[in-house]
């Protein structure tokens, strides 16, 4: 009930002309799009955030150009709004992880609108050419309709009959084989565990793999963003960043950065926090790095003279609605949200 008043309310907005002035408002500030991969077949049931279809993509597209909004690099749009050159309610549009439905479905569609973009492309599953274990055992498991899962002989480590219609036990049986082949095996052989587990759960594992649903773009293929407008920047080698070790958080940046020196020409200075997950004391060591920006998965517009090490986004997913993406590109969003806090911090 209150999710269909939100979407009343913000269909009341838009009639009644908030859009316009909430855009008004907001236009010297940088909207920055956030996507990560595309659907090949339900995906995006399975996790609304990670996966959006195609149409949906390309509605959203549609939507960017019917209302006017200029589509810019990500580095120009950063250095126009600190300029004060930036185009009215001007956006950029970024794409986290590098998966494989990016480059298939939408790295075409931006090319078709002639619009810009950046792929922070994790860079480890990517040179192992394997599919990501972790997202590739959740899907098995939520896709499943098998009753009870044998995981005697499976691996090392693993053992006993599950009882899948009890959501515990059928989560604790999922942790455990993440855990294991996480902890345990190498990524050929996580990818071998992965499709014995699919046999097991009753499903075909060939399907998944031809598609490849839950692969990245190879560093061969990355190559092929340049030809789409697509600019090719860092996020971290096994996706994970320390906020407490300096080292390793240089040494996951450099390697990352070492390997997509392969994939473009162009200067790496552009970064992604894996999963937003970020400190201010992290901020210096970027910029040590030579990191001129670095996103987040706050979401909100950034603002002129913000802090470059933790920039805002709105972050699409297929379960945002129509209106509630036009809301966002508005900034009436993130306007009330605003108001919000800052009725929350007087009171």
């Amino acid at each position: 009930m209150a999710y269909r008043c939100k979407l009343a309310f913000l269909y009341c907005c838009k009639y009644l002309g908030l859009f316009g002035v909430a855009r008004l408002l907001t236009r010297r500030e940088l909207r920055v799009l956030c996507y990560h991969g595309f659907s090949f077949r339900d995906e995006h049931a399975f996790r609304p955030k990670l996966f959006m279809r195609p149409e949906t993509f390309a509605r959203r597209m549609a939507l960017l150009a019917a209302r006017g909004h200029q589509v810019l690099p990500l580095g120009e749009a950063l250095d126009r709004l600190d300029r004060g050159t930036l185009p009215d309610a001007a956006v950029a549009i970024t794409v986290d992880d590098g998966w494989y439905g990016f480059l298939r479905f939408g790295a075409p569609e931006l090319a078709r609108r002639n619009f810009p973009a950046t792929v922070y492309l994790t860079t480890y599953y990517a040179e192992k050419q394997a599919p990501i274990f972790k997202v590739l055992v959740e899907y098995l498991f939520w896709s499943s309709t098998a009753a009870t899962l044998d995981l005697d002989g499976l691996a090392d480590g693993l053992g006993g009959q599950v009882d899948l219609a009890d959501p515990a036990a059928r989560g604790r049986a999922r942790d455990a084989v993440i855990e294991c082949g996480d902890e345990r095996l190498d990524a050929r052989a996580r990818t071998a565990l992965a499709h014995a587990l699919a046999g097991r759960l009753g499903l075909d594992p060939a399907p998944i793999a031809g598609l490849r649903m839950f692969e990245l773009t190879t560093l061969d293929e990355a190559k092929q963003y340049a030809r789409y407008g697509i600019d090719v920047q860092l996020h971290t080698h096994t996706h994970r960043i320390s906020a407490d070790d300096r080292a390793a958080a240089e040494a996951e940046v450099m390697k990352n950065r070492a390997l997509l020196s392969a994939v473009t020409d162009a200067p790496i200075v552009h970064f992604c926090y894996p999963s937003g997950l970020h400190h201010p004391r992290q901020y210096e060591w970027l910029r040590a790095l030579g990191i001129v920006s670095a996103t987040t998965t706050v979401a909100g517009l950034h603002y002129p003279g913000e802090e470059r090490m933790a920039v805002a986004r709105l972050i699409d997913g297929e379960d945002v609605t129509d209106i509630e993406f036009e809301a966002e590109l508005a900034g009436l969003g993130p306007l009330l949200r605003r108001t919000r806090r800052a009725v929350a911090d007087a009171g």
